[in-house]
């Protein structure tokens, strides 16, 4: 077929389905660990791109690095130095520095040389348009190169330079297309014609099913749809950004057609063990997929994980995991026992295991029941500012809004836009509106953008918006206000935004009028405040640009892997919300993630219960903890002082928190209870609660850590806890955290946040519970 790309080796036998109690102990004969998609995680991931790194470093040979001589497939003999530019391409996007000596070698070998064809031309274009501006003379040298190759009668190239073939080859295509495209990005200009003809011939080679074959005969196969798609995609960018400017409806055209057509082919015959149809060049289809993933938004594939698939299959055939060292070895062969691993094989797989891991930080809400994807790069423009911003490479993706909501949580930002009204605005009983509450509860932002000249989808968002949270208020964003100066000041032509907010965050941004969804569509860069406004709503969620890599997600607060601490057993006991008229549940899924992660963490039965603050003094069975939370200060009735009088008298222990870190609640709390009790608060930095001496299971917390907005906007240095008590008899009864303890449960980012971290949250907030259940079962 072509001289780059992989043979594949079929598929092997299924993976053996492990039992959840042998994910905790997953030593097997051989010292082996059976990694699956299940069980996968980034440290997985990065420890196979390592193994994997230095495995190709062990192969380069000193006078002609990875070359192989004539490459595989037809038209291999053009190809030579192809395979070290596609090494040198994968090492790059592993992380590795152009200017390391392993790796400068191989570059400076590739600008001595000569290349004649179009595939080794094509990847060596890629490589100098990820290096710095001293390789543009090499890089307009290789585009040139193509661009005289190219035939516009059948909108591609041939093995070698030759302007007049007729050869139809949509891998030589893609190749192609690929590199002229990292090029363009670099300030190449590339005909248009070039790209018309490109586009024309694509979809006159596509089939009736909608994928794509080698050369225009036999059945699709996924490499070739891939490789087809990930061209489309290419020029929808380049050709098509204007045809979705407008919002009147129109008849889809030739391209959109395609490209649908294209993407329910995959859907359908979607595989990440074989290469659909074709029983070689795994490899290279999988780097397909991963550029088609990516590019396109794309998640789930068949409804599947493309990503966690791969990762997972790559690793069963390339590594093997150590437990005891958590490092991946490279095997030689496939499995272990296979085919020989080519160089080309594990470059494909690098670039699969490197790029589809990075993080993502933009969700593109998909609802099918109104015009959610007028402009369909939006989202996808906003994460190349974004990267460009951050000078690192990210990601986009799409979710559905029927989804569950916890999968929304990939991103630190959820991205919502049209120009239609939802049907569901305020509707609790429909899945959609329970999906959307839920994400804002577990932590997230949504960013709904009003697209064209009416309200009506912004009418229903706010709509939303009162419906979920009756008791907080739409409020026009001032100029002082973070979505105009966190990263980027916005200080003249300031989209009108609103917001609701639970007083601890901001729950939604809406972007009412300004229609910046078109200015993301078209990468109007004229309009940088659009651009600088929507950057700043993710600098916001993203507590400063601080998204996780892919598989680093949050999964229904699970245990982590790095605790290895006393596992409580034998404790039961109940926590209490204490309910008052206000703001009393800010963060209502907090408390729940924190209990469904201590049961999980420890072998004990936690629950959690609401009670009126004014009745904590009748509770029976009295709780083990009772928890008043707030954000500002609050009067309390004369009952609801009585109860709290009455309940720390009768050897109850109570927490009072200001959620968010930023008001005023837990400080008024601690006066009015001194008043009360006619005894002064103190640190509780020495106390068991917080050392851990003497508590049964405790952990020794004299050191923390808080959130990056208490130790940067604040100035604080501060590695202990600021927990503050008031003393019954000689033990802390009366609790007060000033610093945030409940959104830190949620595991989620957010700037503005002053308080704990996540995991020492978690475990002070432990010790409590720890603390309290002692208190309560002791003679007294």
């Amino acid at each position: 077929m072509i001289s780059l790309l992989p043979r594949c080796h079929g598929v092997w036998l299924t993976l053996v389905v492990v039992t959840a109690l042998l994910l905790f102990s997953p030593v097997f004969a051989d010292d082996e660990a059976f990694i699956t998609a299940d069980n996968l995680t980034d440290e997985h991931v990065l420890a196979a791109i390592d193994a994997i790194v230095e495995g190709l470093y062990d192969r380069q040979h000193p006078e002609h690095f990875w070359e192989r001589g004539a490459g595989r497939g037809a038209g291999g003999e053009h190809q030579g130095g192809g395979y070290t530019a596609l090494v040198a391409l994968a090492l790059l996007h592993a992380g590795e520095s152009y200017q390391s000596p392993r790796l400068r070698e191989a570059i400076e070998y590739l600008q001595r040389i000569e290349l004649q064809g179009t595939y080794a031309v094509s990847v060596r274009l890629s490589l100098w348009a990820n290096l710095p501006p001293r390789f543009e003379p090499n890089l307009r040298a290789d585009a040139q190169w193509l661009m005289d190759g190219f035939s516009e009668q059948v909108g591609s190239w041939t093995y070698y330079q030759h302007p007049d073939t007729t050869r139809r080859d949509n891998s030589l295509r893609q190749f192609g297309a690929l590199g002229l495209w990292d090029a363009g990005k670099r300030g190449v200009r590339v005909p248009s014609a070039i790209w018309h003809a490109i586009e024309g011939e694509l979809l006159e080679m596509q089939t009736l099913e909608g994928g794509w074959n080698y050369t225009g005969s036999g059945p699709a196969t996924g490499s070739m749809t891939v490789a087809g798609l990930a061209t489309l995609l290419i020029t929808q960018d380049l050709l098509h950004t204007d045809a979705y400017r407008s919002l009147r409806t129109t008849t889809p055209t030739a391209q959109q057609k395609g490209l649908e057509a294209a993407w329910q082919w995959l859907d359908e015959h979607f595989s990440a063990t074989e290469n659909p149809n074709r029983s070689e060049y795994f490899y290279y289809y999988l780097y397909g997929l991963e550029r088609v993933g990516l590019a396109g938004g794309r998640k789930y594939f068949g409804g599947e994980d493309w990503y966690r698939l791969g990762a997972a299959e790559l690793l069963r055939r390339f590594c093997r995991w150590d437990v005891q060292t958590r490092t991946m070895h490279l095997h030689s062969q496939v499995g272990g026992d296979g085919a020989r691993i080519r160089n080309d094989d594990l470059a494909f797989g690098l670039m699969f295991l490197s790029r589809g891991r990075l993080p993502v930080v933009i969700n593109k809400l998909r609802d099918p029941s109104i015009r959610w994807n007028n402009r369909p790069r939006d989202a996808a423009n906003l994460a190349i500012w974004i990267a460009g911003e951050t000078a690192r490479h990210v990601l986009w993706q799409v979710t559905d809004i029927n989804a569950p909501s916890e999968q929304w949580l990939d991103a630190p930002l959820q991205y919502f836009s049209s120009n239609e009204a939802i049907s569901w605005a305020e509707d609790e009983d429909d899945e959609r509106w329970r999906n959307l509450k839920e994400y804002l509860d577990l932590g997230g932002l949504l960013f709904a953008v009003n697209e064209g000249s009416t309200r009506a989808f912004a009418n229903s968002i706010e709509a939303t918006g009162r419906a979920m949270y009756p008791d907080y208020e739409w409020r026009t964003l001032s100029p002082e206000h973070w979505a105009y100066d966190i990263h980027q000041p916005v200080n003249r032509h300031r989209p009108r935004l609103r917001a609701l907010s639970n007083g601890v965050r901001d729950l939604i941004i809406l972007a009412v009028e300004g229609d910046l969804s078109a200015t993301l569509h078209t990468r109007n860069l004229r309009n940088t405040t659009h651009y600088h406004t929507a950057s700043n709503v993710y600098f916001y969620a993203s507590e400063l640009d601080r998204p996780r890599p892919r598989l680093s997600v949050l999964r229904s607060n699970a245990p982590r892997s790095d605790e290895h601490w006393p596992r409580a057993t034998a404790i039961s006991g109940t926590i209490v919300q204490a309910q008052y008229e206000g703001n009393w549940n800010p963060e209502p899924r907090a408390l729940e993630a924190f209990v469904r992660w201590m049961n999980a963490r420890d072998e004990v039965e936690v629950t959690l219960k609401t009670h009126p603050l004014a009745e904590i003094d009748t509770i029976e069975p009295k709780p083990m903890l009772v928890q008043v939370r707030g954000v500002h200060s609050k009067q309390w009735t004369e009952r609801e002082q009585h109860a709290i009088e009455r309940y720390l008298e009768n050897r109850g222990i109570i927490l009072f928190e200001t959620v968010g870190g930023m008001g005023d609640f837990a400080e008024k709390a601690e006066f009015t209870v001194q008043q009360m009790l006619g005894t002064e608060a103190r640190p509780a930095s020495r106390s068991r609660i917080v050392t851990g001496d003497g508590l049964r299971y405790g952990l020794d917390l004299s050191r923390i850590d808080y959130r990056p907005y208490t130790m940067n906007a604040l100035g604080s240095l501060e590695t202990t806890s600021r927990l503050r008590g008031i003393t019954i008899d000689g033990e802390f009864r009366a609790m007060f955290s000033r610093d945030d303890l409940s959104h830190a449960m949620l595991d989620q980012p957010c700037w503005g946040i002053n308080g704990y971290s996540t995991d020492s949250a978690r475990r002070l907030y432990r010790n409590i519970v720890l603390y309290a259940e002692a208190h309560a079962n002791s003679d007294g």
